[in-house]
């Protein structure tokens, strides 16, 4: 944050940056275990042609968007700019589906290909929606600079940044595997692992794989150092640039190398986390990034509010994270229950009545001969299902029987937030609560009647529907918590 108050301009910091990162880099592979049974020779086939040829592009992006960020910070708001930054993996992700389909680090469709344009879609809304929240925060601007043209080019920095970041990404994880694929040939293992492979293999391979990952941060943080030398050298040489430092204090440097120790190894560690996985989906989880980004400000006093947008952006990205990273497979009503929540976390949040009037004695009525409908209903389903006799009921009765369904819980659901009594939280959080189990009961029914239920008596299998189970719950829970976070911050904001 020393940019925002101009303690130091852009290039000085990247050059200094640049050095320390490498230097950790090299710290980080002197300390990297030799992978078992490798030849002697195994490191010198990471330098090869096309290595250095990617780690120099992959270095080149890398600059230009921590370029683009600190000047984003140094001319605008460095709240915005810092939440910005962290669009690069939603980018990565888009990048990883379109050009790695089907190949090693591509993006696995666990709940098929609509589900995950959805969610991702909510998750880029999530990430989006904490960027453009009004975050209070401490900012800097050059005085020679117009208040619209610091604004403007501020903005443009702040969007380049994360695209400049995800390509270097993707030159970055090419190379790593590159280099791993190199390993495992001098190592006499195939480039895929294969059903007979030993346990003594597979830890080769992943020793391998962690190695590799380092050596694509080396690359990336050695050809950076170079760049930057070679820019400031010129810019020393040709255009009389000279460092420009506000301050000369312990301090001052101290927060420097800690900023690009921690910043190196944090890279490091996702470089190895994306060589050991078989697709980029766990990088949704950094989608938390921005969110956990403002929190952080907040806490060392670089922003003095976190708004509820903040706290619902968070629900949409924790939706999607739940969504697309996990591999157990989800059932329709699940998936449209979430949905639901996230809708109805944002009409009580930020929708007004259409009238100040509590509802409640309007909707018990409805809701209490929904619940015993949908559960005989679904009951005469599963029972259909389980048993050896097809269905015999007719599909106009099935889809009359929804009908009313759906009249008596959505009708009663979209009644209650109507006209819902403004800024009462007991009120807001009940509404999402049914909502969400209204919807769940309403499309039951209608995905049993059209994927029949098979019943199982594997101990296995039930011992995978508990951990199932329990991380719904875990999830929920998170959901809930935030939501009435978000309450606790729009009814302080009142």
């Amino acid at each position: 944050m020393k940019f925002a108050r101009g303690q130091i301009d852009v290039l000085s910091y990247l050059t200094v940056f640049a050095v320390i990162a490498a230097l950790s880099q090299l710290l980080f592979l002197a300390l990297a275990p030799t992978p078992k049974n490798a030849p002697l020779d195994m490191h010198a086939q990471a330098r090869t042609v096309t290595t250095l040829r990617l780690g120099a592009t992959n270095a080149i992006f890398n600059t230009l968007a921590y370029g683009a960020f600190f000047w984003a910070i140094s001319h605008g708001d460095a709240v915005r700019a810092t939440v910005f930054l962290e669009l690069w993996a939603s980018v990565f992700l888009v990048l990883t589906m379109i050009y790695r389909r089907g190949e090693p680090g591509g993006f696995d469709h666990h709940q098929g290909l609509p589900t995950t344009l959805i969610f991702l879609a909510v998750g880029i809304c999530g990430i989006v929606l904490i960027s453009s929240a009004k975050v209070a925060a401490v900012t800097g601007a050059n005085p020679g600079v117009s208040p619209l043209d610091t604004s403007l080019t501020a903005l443009f920095s702040g969007v380049a940044a994360p695209v400049l970041m995800a390509t270097s990404f993707m030159f970055g994880t090419r190379n790593a595997r590159t280099i791993a694929k190199n390993f495992l040939l001098v190592c006499q293992l195939p480039p895929e692992p294969h059903p007979d492979e030993t346990p003594t293999e597979a830890a080769q391979r992943k020793q391998i794989n962690f190695v590799a990952g380092i050596y694509h941060g080396l690359f990336l943080r050695v050809w950076a150092t170079i760049i930057m030398l070679c820019v400031t050298g010129l810019a020393w040489a040709l255009f009389d640039w000279r460092p420009q430092l506000g301050t000369a204090d312990f301090v001052f440097f101290a927060g420097i190398c800690l900023c690009a120790l921690i910043s190196s190894t944090g890279s490091t560690l996702a470089n190895i986390a994306n060589n050991l996985s078989s697709s980029s989906n766990l990088n949704m989880i950094w989608a938390f990034a921005p969110f956990l980004g403002i929190l952080f400000l907040r806490a060392f006093g670089y922003a003095d509010s976190t708004p509820s947008e903040v706290f619902f952006g968070a629900i949409l990205i924790l939706a999607a994270n739940f969504m697309l990273t996990t591999k157990t497979p989800h059932s329709i009503a699940f998936r449209f229950a979430i949905l639901a929540m996230c809708v109805l976390a944002y009409v009580v949040l930020f929708v007004p009545p259409m009238r100040e009037e509590n509802a409640v004695q309007y909707v018990a009525l409805p809701l209490g001969v929904f619940g015993i409908l949908a559960a005989f209903f679904i009951d005469r389903v599963a029972r259909g299902d389980y048993g050896s006799d097809p269905k015999t009921e007719p599909a106009a009765m099935f889809s009359q029987n929804v009908f009313t369904l759906w009249i008596l819980g959505l009708g009663s659901v979209v009644t209650m937030t109507l006209f819902r009594e403004t800024n009462v939280m007991s009120g807001d959080m009940t509404i999402v609560i049914l909502g969400v189990a209204v919807v769940y009961m309403c499309v039951l029914p209608i995905e049993r009647f059209m994927s029949p239920l098979t019943r199982t008596e594997d101990d296995g299998e039930l011992v995978h529907h508990l951990i199932r189970v329990g991380l719904s719950a875990m999830f929920l829970l998170a959901l809930f918590v935030l939501l009435l976070l978000a309450f606790v911050e729009a009814d302080s904001a009142l």
